[in-house]
């Protein structure tokens, strides 16, 4: 049963699903209308869920990445420069045709939290679950205040799986919460 739980919390907020949760709750919360927010929404989830999702299950299917939540290090690289890299595109598009700021503020703090966490993870394995949720959290209690504060069993959810499940230790888990809030914060401070 406990290993269950871990196994779900880690897998339906691994950092590629909870961006796409946080891009859709503020595409829809900040656009000016819902039709625009759902435009927002594909536009934004597809760049920066989709074609990352492609891309591992292609190298995948090639044999050279392990599994989608890319667990081995030394396989992480490729796949979150490609991330960043449409992370980087949604943010200039969602800019251009003058988007939520609440959009254009997530996606600038994944591309310089995402731009952090992939320059540590190249010599020490930082968690990107732990720090893709605090960011998360950051970013909705910003976007809609105090009642976003109900999301932390979650954050704590996560980076209790992420130690249970042997993914992590306990100062990978911190380090990617702390780089993940601060930066986000910091993201957010300049907005």
């Amino acid at each position: 049963m406990v290993n269950r739980l871990a196994t779900a919390l880690s897998l339906f907020f691994q950092p590629i699903l909870v961006g796409a949760y946080v891009l859709v709750a503020l595409s829809l919360a900040g656009a000016a209308s819902p039709a625009a927010g759902v435009g927002w929404a594909l536009l934004t989830v597809g760049l920066c869920t989709g074609v990352p999702t492609l891309y591992i299950a292609r190298r995948m299917r090639t044999h050279s990445v392990s599994d989608f939540q890319l667990v081995v290090r030394e396989q992480r690289l490729r796949p979150l420069l490609v991330s960043l890299a449409c992370t980087a595109v949604a943010l200039t598009l969602v800019v251009i045709g003058h988007g939520p700021k609440g959009l254009v503020v997530a996606l600038a703090a994944a591309l310089v939290t995402g731009t952090a966490m992939t320059l540590v993870t190249t010599r020490w394995k930082i968690s990107f679950h732990a720090g893709g949720a605090a960011g998360a959290v950051v970013l909705m209690v910003w976007q809609f205040g105090g009642v976003a504060t109900l999301l932390l069993p979650v954050l704590i959810g996560v980076c209790w799986s992420r130690i249970y499940l042997r993914r992590h230790t306990v100062p990978q888990v911190v380090a990617g919460l702390a780089v993940g809030a601060a930066l986000t914060i910091g993201v957010v401070a300049i907005a």
